[in-house]
C-alpha cells in the first residue's frame, strides 16, 4: 500500500504536476516585478506629458527593480525560461492596471516609489518608510 503511494507521489513529481509544485514568488520579489514593469509605463507617459526628468528617473528606477527581481528569482531558482513568463504575464498586467489607474492596482506609486529607496522616496514626495510586504503571491499557472 504505501510503495504503492510513493509510485504514484513520484509519478507526479515527475510529470510535473504544476499545482503541487509550483514556486512561490517573494513578497518582495513580486512587488519589485510589477512596480518595475509598471514604471516604465508610466516613464512613457511623463515622457509624452514633457517631464524628461521624472521619465528618465522612473526608467532608471524600473530597471532597477527588473534587474533586483531577475536576480531574487533566480536565486529562487526560477529557471530563465520561467522568469521571461511572469515578466510577460506581470508586464501585461502592469500595462493593464497602470491604464486603468490608481483603483484597483496592484500597488501603488507610493509603494513602488518607496521600494526603489528613501532617496528616491524623498524626491518624488513618498512616504521614506516602505510598506509592509504583502503576502507571497502564487504565480499563474
Amino acid at each position: 500500500m504505501h510503495m504503492r503511494f510513493l509510485q504514484v507521489v513520484l509519478a507526479a513529481a515527475a510529470l510535473g504536476a504544476p499545482a503541487a509544485l509550483a514556486q512561490e514568488i517573494p513578497a518582495q520579489t513580486d512587488q519589485a516585478l510589477w512596480c518595475g514593469l509598471a514604471f516604465g509605463y508610466v516613464a512613457n507617459e511623463a515622457e509624452k506629458a514633457g517631464s524628461q526628468a521624472a521619465a528618465d528617473d522612473m526608467r532608471r528606477w524600473g530597471e532597477g527593480l527588473l534587474g533586483q527581481a531577475r536576480t531574487e528569482l533566480g536565486e529562487a531558482d526560477f529557471p530563465a525560461e520561467r522568469i521571461a513568463e511572469l515578466e510577460a504575464e506581470y508586464s501585461a498586467l502592469a500595462q493593464e492596471q497602470v491604464n486603468a489607474g490608481a483603483v484597483g492596482a496592484k500597488y501603488s506609486y507610493e509603494d513602488c516609489v518607496t521600494r526603489v529607496g528613501p532617496a528616491a522616496a524623498e524626491a518624488r514626495g513618498a512616504p521614506a518608510v516602505p510598506p509592509t510586504p504583502p503576502a507571497p503571491v502564487a504565480p499563474a499557472q
